[in-house]
Order: C-alpha cells, then sequence, then structure tokens
C-alpha cells in the first residue's frame, strides 16, 4: 500500500513448480493438495494417476502444473488469490523457470538431480530432515485415460547439442491433458502465461491490465505479457547480441527485453555504464542479476561514477519519451510494427540496412546507436540514403549526404566529455512528443509535454500521440490526436477521442528543427504566434531562435491533446536581402500582425478538416513568376499555391 500511494509499483515472481511441502515448517503445501484434488498435474508416464515429480528451488519434491488441463486455470486462480489475500496488492507476476525449467534429469529419482546452490532463503533449515511428500498422491484420471501406464517417447537419433532431450527438464514422456510432454513441451510457458494473464484479469475484476513477464514464449504469447531473453552474461559480448535478440523478438510480437549489465558474472564499470544507454531503448528495460555477483544497481557504484551519471541520464532520457513510447507501443498493438525495429523496416530502399543489427530505430522517428566495444569514445552511425536526421540533444542536423547513397557518420560518446547518453537521432519529417521528468511514470504521465518538430527537406513533419489511463481494459476509452507542421502551422487533429482527461493534458512547448538557412531570422521579435481560439492559454506565447541550430523554440503555449488546434507561426523577418528586380523594403503593419512590407509573411491556409496541401517549391526557384496576392482579412493566397512573393516569403 505505501508503494501504491506513492504511484509506484511492485511484481511478484513466481515458479511454476509447486512443491509437495512448505520449506519452512515441512507441513503439506496447500496448493498442492488442492491441484491433486483437481487432479491439475502434469502425470508419471508410470502412473498416470500420480503427478510426475522433480525438484527445483524449494529442493523438495515438486509438481508442474499442466496448463493444457481446463482445470488448470481456476485452480492456478484461486491459488494466485489466495496468495494475494495475505498482502502486498502486486502490480503482476513474473513467470520464471517455465521451459518447464527442472534440477533433475526428467523426474526425481535418488542421484538423478543435481544440487543447485541458492540463496538461503531456498534451503530448509540447517540440520532438517526432509519430511515425505504425503503418502496418498493420487489424482483423479485424466478424462479418456485407457490405462495408467503411458508409452515411453524414445530419443531420437539427433540430439539438439548432443544431450537428451530430458536434460533439465521434466520427462517427455510424462503425460499432459492434450499430448504427451513430448508434443506440447514448447508451449508449456506460453499456457503457463496465457492461464497467469486471465487469472489476474480476473482477480483485478476485469478492469485493470495485468502485467505478466515470461521466461519462456511461444508464437502469440505477445498477446499476453512481456518478455525478457532470459539469463545472459556480464560481458561485451552478451551486450552486442542483445540487441539482435530484442530485434527479432520484436518482430515476433513481443515486448521485449534483457537484463542490463548482465545476469551471470560480475560486471564492470564501463560494460555497465553502455548497457544502461543502450537498455533504455529496450522497449522493456530492467536491471537484473543473479544472487551471488557484486550489485549492479546504478546507485551501488557510488553518486561519483560513471554508472550512476550515464544511468540517471539514461533513464531520465527513457522516462521523457514516455508520451512517445506509449504510442508507440499502441501502434504495435494496432500494427504490428515492433517498437525497436531493424534499420531495414524503416528504410528498405536502402540494401545496406538489411543485414544491421548493431544500430536500429526505436518506434517510427528515432535512431540508436550505441557503443557496444570496450574502450571506444566514438561509434560508426550509419545514415541511410536521402534521409534527414537530426541529434536529439543538440537539435544539429546532421550533415546532408550529396551522394545520395546513405553515409556513415563518427558520432562522439565520450563520458570524459560527459556525453551520458547513447547517441540519438531524429528522423527528419517526424513529431515526437516528450514530457518533463518526474520519479515515477504516474508523476511524469501528469507534466506538460513538449512536441519536437523536426522538419523534411520539404519543411513538414507528422507525428502522433496516443493517451489512456494507462490501467484499465476499456477499449474505447483512449485519445489519439495525429500532429502535423506545414506551410508554418503546427496542426493537431483528433483521431479518436475517448479520454476525456485528455484535455487537461497539455502541449505546452513546441521545438522546431531544421529551419531554412535563408528564413532563419535571428533578430528579437521576428515571430508572431497565433493559436486557435480552442486552444487558447492564459499567457501570450514566446518564440526564442536559435540561429547556430536553426531551432525555433514557443513556449507558454497551453494546447489541449482533447480538442483540435491550429498554431500559426508567422514570420516578421528573414535574413534574405532585397532581389534585384524585386521593390525595396518599406513597410507599414496590416491587420493582426500581417507585415505588408519590410518583412516577410508565413501564413499557412488550413480547410475545416485540417488538411493543407503546399508545394515544395521555394520562392528564388519562382521569382520569374508573377505571384498574385489578395490581401483580405489578412490572409495571403496565392491561387497557384506554389508561388509566393519575395514580400510574402513563406518558410519552407
Amino acid at each position: 500500500e505505501y508503494l501504491a500511494q506513492r504511484g509506484q509499483h511492485h511484481v511478484y515472481i513466481v515458479d511454476p513448480a509447486v512443491p509437495a511441502i512448505a520449506n519452512a515448517t515441512g507441513a503439506p503445501y496447500k496448493p498442492f493438495l488442492d491441484g491433486l484434488k483437481d487432479g491439475v498435474f502434469v502425470r508419471d508416464p508410470r502412473d498416470t494417476n500420480k503427478p510426475l515429480l522433480s525438484r527445483v528451488w524449494p529442493h523438495v519434491n515438486v509438481a508442474f502444473p499442466d496448463f493444457t488441463n481446463n482445470k488448470t486455470q481456476p485452480w492456478w486462480e484461486r491459488s494466485i488469490g489466495e496468495f494475494f489475500d495475505l498482502g502486498g496488492n502486486p502490480s503482476g507476476l513474473w513467470i520464471d523457470m517455465n521451459e518447464p525449467s527442472s534440477f533433475c534429469q526428467g523426474q526425481y529419482a535418488p542421484n538423478n538431480c543435481r544440487k543447485v546452490q541458492g540463496p538461503p532463503w531456498s534451503d530448509p533449515p540447517a540440520g532438517a530432515v526432509e519430511p515425505a511428500p504425503p503418502a496418498s498422491i493420487t489424482m483423479p484420471a485424466l478424462p479418456g485415460s485407457t490405462g495408467t501406464v503411458a508409452p515411453t517417447i524414445g530419443e531420437p537419433p539427433y540430439q539438439p547439442g548432443g544431450v537428451a532431450l530430458f536434460n533439465q527438464t521434466i520427462n517427455i514422456s510424462s503425460v499432459q491433458a492434450w499430448s504427451q510432454h513430448y508434443n506440447v513441451h514448447n508451449m508449456y510457458g506460453h499456457m503457463e502465461l496465457k492461464a497467469t494473464a486471465e487469472s489476474l484479469r480476473n482477480l483485478f475484476g476485469g478492469r485493470r491490465r495485468p502485467f505478466v513477464l515470461t521466461r519462456s514464449t511461444f508464437a502469440g504469447s505477445g498477446k499476453y505479457g512481456a518478455h525478457w531473453s532470459g539469463d545472459n552474461y556480464s560481458t561485451w559480448k552478451s551486450m552486442r547480441s542483445s540487441v539482435s535478440s530484442i530485434l527479432s523478438n520484436g518482430m515476433f510480437g513481443l515486448m521485449i527485453g534483457s537484463d542490463i549489465c548482465g545476469f551471470s558474472g560480475n560486471t564492470t564499470e564501463p560494460l555497465c555504464a553502455r548497457w544502461l544507454q543502450l537498455g533504455a531503448f529496450y522497449p522493456f528495460m530492467r536491471n537484473h542479476n543473479t544472487w551471488d555477483t557484486i550489485a549492479q544497481e546504478v546507485y551501488a557504484f557510488g553518486t561519483d561514477s560513471v554508472v550512476f551519471e550515464t544511468g540517471k541520464a539514461s533513464i531520465q532520457l527513457r522516462y521523457s519519451l514516455l508520451p512517445y513510447l506509449y504510442t508507440q507501443a499502441f501502434l504495435t498493438h494496432t500494427t504490428g510494427v515492433a517498437i525497436a525495429r531493424p534499420m531495414m523496416v524503416s528504410f528498405f530502399d536502402d540494401p545496406k540496412t538489411w543485414t544491421m543489427d548493431q544500430q536500429f530505430m526505436f518506434g517510427d522517428s528515432l535512431l540508436v546507436c550505441p557503443v557496444l566495444t570496450e574502450d571506444s569514445t566514438t561509434v560508426e552511425c550509419y545514415m541511410p540514403k536521402e534521409s534527414i536526421f537530426y541529434d536529439w540533444l543538440t537539435g544539429v542536423r546532421v550533415p546532408v549526404d550529396t551522394s545520395k547513397q546513405g553515409q556513415m557518420h563518427t558520432v562522439s560518446s565520450d563520458f570524459g566529455k560527459k556525453e551520458w547518453t547513447v547517441p540519438l537521432f531524429q528522423v527528419g519529417g517526424s513529431i515526437v512528443v516528450r514530457q518533463k521528468v518526474q520519479a515515477t511514470t504516474a508523476a511524469t504521465a501528469l507534466q506538460p509535454m513538449e512536441a519536437v518538430i523536426a522538419l523534411g527537406d520539404d519543411g513538414s513533419a507528422v507525428g502522433s500521440v496516443f493517451l489512456d489511463d494507462g490501467e484499465t481494459t476499456d477499449s474505447d476509452a483512449n485519445t489519439m490526436m495525429e500532429l502535423s507542421y506545414g506551410n508554418n502551422v503546427f496542426t493537431g487533429r483528433l483521431a479518436h477521442n475517448g479520454y476525456l482527461k485528455a484535455r487537461e493534458m497539455f502541449v505546452s512547448q513546441l521545438t522546431i528543427r531544421g529551419l531554412h538557412e535563408d528564413d532563419a531570422a535571428a533578430q528579437p521579435n521576428c515571430f508572431k504566434i497565433d493559436v486557435s481560439s480552442s486552444a487558447k492559454g492564459p499567457n501570450e506565447p514566446v518564440a526564442v531562435y536559435t540561429p547556430e541550430t536553426r531551432t525555433l523554440a514557443v513556449s507558454q503555449l497551453q494546447l489541449p491533446l482533447g480538442v483540435d488546434f491550429d498554431v500559426h507561426i508567422k514570420v516578421l523577418c528573414h535574413n534574405k536581402p532585397n532581389v534585384p528586380g524585386q521593390p525595396p523594403s518599406h513597410g507599414s503593419d496590416h491587420h493582426t500582425g500581417l507585415i505588408i512590407a519590410g518583412c516577410a509573411v508565413a501564413l499557412a491556409l488550413a480547410g475545416a478538416a485540417g488538411l493543407f496541401v503546399y508545394r515544395r517549391r521555394r520562392a528564388r526557384e519562382s521569382l520569374s513568376h508573377q505571384a498574385t496576392m489578395l490581401l483580405n482579412d489578412g490572409d495571403v493566397y496565392d491561387p497557384h499555391a506554389d508561388v509566393y512573393d519575395e514580400e510574402a516569403y513563406v518558410l519552407q
């Protein structure tokens, strides 16, 4: 309850194997007795009226639930509910060891099981004698069973890795409701995941989304929960290989992560720092290691360490991108395209991207180029042909590839220069929504948002933001706002508006990157911001232009995400000199800040549906044309839509 009040969540870890006795007391374990009564365990092939017994972490005899049996899910739900009744109110479950994993070769027998050293709490008290399991461990017969002995499945001629199929798992001849285990082994974790998600959904009253994290998966597991790549190692090789694992599993439809800093073995400070940079862009992010290695939490290395600085900066960067990440997760749900995706998905026309597995796209708008080798202070990052990228942190546009063949760029990532986060780039033509960071996701979700607009060559950009309460299962109670920028107008249009609180969530700032160099007006007061009446805030918007990066920041906005809006950005001066053959500058104001002479005017025309059409042709390419200007209520209109008078020059 303390955590819940602070907007924090916690998740319990559960293994599928159910001990026959309780470690602490030696008394029969209630879920085991209930499971026997309901006949829900995987069955011993030598006597199918008895459960198959083996050993795992409890270091006593355990049975394995048969999740292909229709009676198992109700028993599983009751058992979880009784556990939750002890207190804690978790947000979900982490189901581990569900391949299923066993410390015995097939099943329990003297000298057939390995003793795995675990944390002290996993063993019975010192000197204790293990009690025998309950005398009667008979289960009701399976429906349609023809006898108590199942056929023995022999080992195939080819054995993967040269080891028996029952190595570190259960007997492949054991019996389940659907078939013998040999035929359904690969589905064990998936069926447990499905039963767990259904149980939590019921226990949460059908309104709250369950969170389930599973180690073992099958086709379709992404419908029920998230996945991590299993026990890895604290090595540079393991970190590098995690990238291809993340990309592959994403294409399989899984919300996927890998244990940051490594699971087995002691990590190092440089390795952990680089892994935190990378892991901030795993769809599922967590730092996790085994019990007998050094602590590797961000704070464990000291507040003056590289790990602390990198971890803090990387986590803050991820939290700032939560609106974008959440939107990408929704798009994954509706389209199937992964959050973390290979370069070839976004840039298939560039053959060089087809084999890339050391850099990747995070959603449709961000390029991640992690440092994956030891002692490196730079990374080679490939920018695909005919594409535009901006450095995420600085807003500087990456130099244009004039060959149009794609180029490698050497990017600095030097801890000595306090470059704490992963090299990250925004795709030109995209809009990414970010948010001010707080200590929890719940608190962060209440903060104002910023739309980062990276212009393409044609001066336009598009994006979206998806909003709901993050908790309930109501599929209609959400809002999708489509965002666009073009002809100096930033537009928000509601594609769906079912989340009422979206009206209380605001975009408070615009950051527009890549303004055309000829229109980069460095003088003060060169921009006028007009906001549609439906989205006007209490303050007058403020525009600040940075010529070094050609970036315009517009602050003090209050654009509600539950209402359509338009923001017109009018340029009142520009850096272009008078053009020969054109009238010299002279000026007076006319109507709501429209400058007829002496300054350039940028004004976009938006239709009632929020659609706009404009041409890419620059004004200087059109000087030979005779532009016609019609002045009425302050709007500048050109019937050809691609030629503007030099005095009405439009930002491209």
